[in-house]
């Protein structure tokens, strides 16, 4: 470790706070919720992002619990053990809100010996030279564990305590700002789509191009400059349909990809001849029919060929001189929103080939259709360059969090008074307490 602030100490967890385990319990002593005597048991799953999610809870018969495993207000939950290393180690400062649950095997507390340490070292849980110590020592074979030596002797540096209270108001305000940049920054991605779709409908207006009000462009339905078909899935149990395929073979997930250029899965000449699986060319248009999630409606463009599912519709402009390709594309992109609450069905609605059939779009002369997609072309480029940059700038606030915690633990990042008492005498006293304090009794809590 470099050479520490004046009244700073190198010090241990172990100097600074008392390490309780977590409850061990049966899956029989699970009970409900509104059972009598009981209380919510947190596990790893609940710490998230540094705060305490009480979500997916369990609940256990409070007479179960050590009464130092019942959380306080100022204590640190630390995932201590788990299949995934970076779950190990992830912690959450427990509030007022959580006071009195309880926690499991899989998890520990640290509790501070003296006020406000939790408010100092949370912040340390934060930083690159914490997590770099938890995977040095949290080792397992299926399970990594931070096993309680390690935890208990994890290297911390102490400032004087006046110090400590400067530097946790200063990292807070801090923090408070980056937060507030990350929030805008994260809401890029749905301004994104929200600013493509005005493009989008500004362009198939006429506004985009500033059409007179007098030229009015013919509606057509997708089916009049389009041959609009669908595939099919061959039986899975014929070997014959799928060894050896070279075929690519296209599912309604693959939309997502915006420019399909790779398949998943391949079927056989076989298949092709035997089921009603078709083989279409490049540039073929595919609009998901159904499809979980937000996939039902996308459309994407094949950039191969390739046979599809039943999912998709498959969409082949007929003739080039009268409807462009792209506009087409660009266009199905601009309905997508109305073209899913045209879906029918219950759970899961779906689309049909006759929806997509019918389909209606304006059609200007094929030189206008161009236009129109040139500027489209020309307005995404410039969203997505603002949106690259807030990506970057995204990230570089993450980088910046992490350079105000090394400074913050240098002693760089507020002034130093030599009025401060120095951290020494801080864990003298937390010494002293802990030998003039008695012993304590421990044992399950006694029902009343």
């Amino acid at each position: 470790m470099s050479e520490l602030p004046r009244g700073w100490v190198e010090a241990t967890l172990d100097d600074v706070f008392i390490l309780v385990r977590g409850l061990t319990y049966a899956k029989e002593d699970v009970a409900s919720a509104s059972s009598e005597a009981v209380v919510a048991l947190l596990r790893a799953n609940n710490i998230q992002r540094g705060k305490i999610d009480l979500d997916d809870l369990i609940y256990l018969p409070i007479r179960l619990a050590k009464d130092e495993q019942i959380v306080r207000f100022g204590d640190i939950l630390l995932a201590t053990s788990s299949g995934s290393r970076t779950v190990v180690g992830k912690a959450a400062r427990i509030t007022s809100f959580e006071e009195g649950l309880i926690f499991g095997a899989f998890c520990g507390v640290v509790r501070p010996r003296y006020k406000n340490a939790d408010r100092f070292f949370f912040h340390y849980l934060k930083s690159h030279a914490y997590r770099e110590y938890v995977e040095a020592v949290a080792i397992g074979n299926n399970i990594n564990n931070f096993r309680s030596s390690d935890i208990l002797r994890m290297p911390i540096v102490l400032p004087p305590l006046a110090e400590q209270k400067r530097i946790v108001a200063r990292l807070d305000a801090l923090n408070a700002k980056s937060a507030r940049a990350r929030t805008e920054l994260a809401r890029i991605d749905t301004l994104v789509s929200r600013y493509k779709q005005a493009v989008l409908s500004k362009a198939f207006s006429g506004e985009l191009t500033n059409r007179e009000a007098s030229i009015v462009w013919p509606t057509v339905k997708l089916e009049e400059i389009a041959e609009v078909g669908t595939g099919a899935t061959p039986k899975r149990g014929n070997a014959d349909y799928y060894s050896n395929g070279s075929i690519p073979w296209i599912t309604s997930g693959a939309v997502n990809q915006g420019l399909i250029l790779q398949a998943d899965d391949f079927i056989t000449d076989r298949a092709i001849q035997e089921t009603n699986c078709k083989l279409f060319p490049a540039g073929t248009l595919v609009v998901a029919m159904y499809g979980e999630g937000k996939t039902r409606g996308k459309v994407a463009l094949l950039g191969l060929s390739a046979a599809t599912n039943q999912a998709l519709a498959a969409v082949r402009i007929r003739n080039s001189e009268v409807s462009a390709l792209q506009y087409v594309y660009l266009f199905l992109q601009s309905v997508y929103l109305a073209l899913r609450e045209e879906a029918a069905g219950g759970v899961q609605p779906n689309l049909n080939l006759s929806i997509v059939k019918a389909i209606q779009l304006p059609l200007p002369p094929l030189e206008e259709q161009h236009e129109i997609v040139r500027r489209i072309e020309s307005a995404f480029a410039r969203i997505d360059r603002l949106a690259a940059e807030a990506k970057r700038a995204l990230e570089l606030v993450g980088r910046l969090d992490e350079a105000i915690l090394a400074k913050a633990f240098r002693g760089e990042l507020v002034p130093q008074d030599e009025n401060d008492e120095p951290a020494d005498r801080l864990l003298e006293r937390i010494r002293a307490e802990r030998e003039a304090a008695p012993k304590p009794k421990r044992g399950r809590r006694k029902m009343a």
